[in-house]
């Protein structure tokens, strides 16, 4: 595995322990401690935020496309202050017209979405250009920042405060997202330094990353409403409750992000300079076997449920099909969308996404006709990701994929399925722990004794780092 490859992913990992500590409390305190109409409020402003991304209409995408796998002594500052100043400018104008349409009806979400637009996307585009470039480190320290705010906000409001109405917890979103953009913009003048004229509105450049990102954009959209589907089906098709219980399965599902952000936010500056198939193929395995064993977290998740917080045990099905999904998703994102991207293929990306939408749409709304509760759109979304992976496995016919790996991935989600459903939590962790084991010795030996080697001799070399250190 490339050098380079290796210090990213262990530089946002290891800042990824501290971001996960923090969203286990967060995302435990809320449910606990909150109503489920406040919690429910949040949760919608939670979803409805991802969405303002559209806005910028691919303009960061067009950048994150010019920028791939160049370093900063690449960026001309005064062709770069031209490009935010464009950006900063298209935002406010954005951002004015839907405060006013929010404020003319008078929905108070729509206010705090239209507030939360320039700041976020500013934040999104600076995180763009660090991912880009391979800057992993800043990019954790932006990560972890933007969590420890969050997190900080929420416990005083909860505990100290004691609110219980979402107004508070909104606002908690808009500061932090508006103070971290506000510290990256005096980054951003220390690490490119000073244009020597004064930045301007272009309306060339708008229309140069608009027209280079469009595609790339409206594939990541499409990839948002694919995984947020579910939800929309909840909150329109089920009460208040259902979707609270739904969004509560979600956050725990999003410690699976968290854990798998090294890999999808390093490996797209990896390939942009690694073709060669059988290393990537290789990578991709690996990340397989690793999502194997990350989604064992719902199992403790369950645990934690039963035990702190018993109101939402009916998120426990509902999660347990989203985290068995999450074996497609991980590979896809981390591997299959960073190829799409790196390979300039986003209109092939975009276009497989619309198929898979519209199948999802169909598969959300037949599980709605047969079941007629919130698990049908869980079951929507694993079906989904298994016909996205079918997709990406057609799309990069250069890359070897045997049955074996098709026959343990069905027989693992099963496994997980029936066990995190019918079995008890701990018991259950020990079974898929085994069956696991015995499926990788037996249809992926070569791979998982690549990556228990690697680990040997990660964790050997940083034993002699510690012993030169101590002598």
């Amino acid at each position: 595995m490339n050098q380079t490859l290796k210090n990213g992913i262990i530089k946002i990992l290891a800042a990824n322990i501290l971001n996960l500590g923090f969203n286990l409390i967060t995302n435990f305190a809320l449910p606990k401690y909150l109503s489920f109409e406040t919690y429910a409020s949040i949760k919608t402003y939670q979803l409805y935020i991802g969405y303002i991304g559209v806005l910028h209409l691919g303009f960061i995408d067009g950048l994150y496309l010019e920028y791939g796998g160049k370093s900063y002594n690449c960026i001309d500052a005064d062709r770069w202050k031209n490009e935010l100043q464009t950006l900063r400018f298209f935002q406010i104008i954005l951002s004015i017209g839907l405060f006013l349409f929010s404020v003319c009806s008078k929905n108070k979400l729509a206010v705090y979405i239209s507030l939360s637009l320039m700041p976020y996307n500013m934040l999104t585009c600076f995180k763009s250009l660090m991912q880009a470039l391979g800057e992993f480190k800043k990019y954790s320290r932006v990560v972890n920042a933007n969590t420890i705010l969050i997190f900080v906000l929420n416990i005083l409001l909860l505990f100290a405060v004691r609110q219980d109405t979402d107004t508070p917890y909104l606002m908690a979103y808009f500061l932090t997202y508006t103070l971290l953009w506000i510290v990256l913009e005096i980054d951003n003048l220390k690490s490119i330094g000073k244009s020597s004229d004064k930045p301007k509105f272009k309306f060339s450049l708008l229309k140069k990353y608009i027209k280079s990102g469009i595609f790339l954009m409206l594939g990541n959209f499409s990839s948002l409403i694919l995984t947020s589907m579910d939800r929309w089906f909840t909150k329109i098709l089920l009460n208040n409750i259902a979707f609270a219980e739904y969004s509560f399965a979600v956050s725990i599902e999003g410690f699976v992000n968290i854990a798998v952000t090294p890999l999808t936010t390093t490996l797209y500056n990896f390939f942009c300079y690694e073709h060669n198939d059988k290393e990537i193929t290789r990578i991709r395995n690996c990340v397989l076997i690793f999502a194997s064993f990350l989604i064992t977290l719902a199992f403790p998740a369950k645990f934690l449920i039963c035990k702190v917080v018993s109101k939402y045990q009916s998120s426990i099905n509902v999660m347990f099909y989203l985290f068995a999904a999450q074996l497609f998703f991980i590979v896809i994102k981390s591997i299959y969308v960073n190829l799409y991207k790196a390979q300039k293929r986003q209109t092939i990306y975009s276009l497989r996404l619309g198929i898979v939408i519209i199948m999802g749409l169909i598969f959300n709304i037949l599980g709605y006709l047969i079941l007629q509760r919130k698990e049908a759109f869980s079951i929507g979304t694993l079906l989904s990701g298994g016909l996205w992976y079918a997709f990406c496995i057609n799309d990069f016919k250069q890359m070897e994929h045997k049955y074996n790996e098709i026959v343990y991935l069905i027989i693992l989600i099963a496994s997980f399925i029936l066990l995190g459903i019918y079995v008890n939590s701990i018991i259950g962790f020990i079974i898929y722990i085994i069956i696991d084991f015995g499926l990788l010795n037996l249809l992926l030996k070569k791979d998982f004794a690549y990556l228990i080697n690697y680990f040997k001799r990660f964790i050997k070399k940083k034993k002699l780092i510690g012993v030169s250190e101590g002598d």
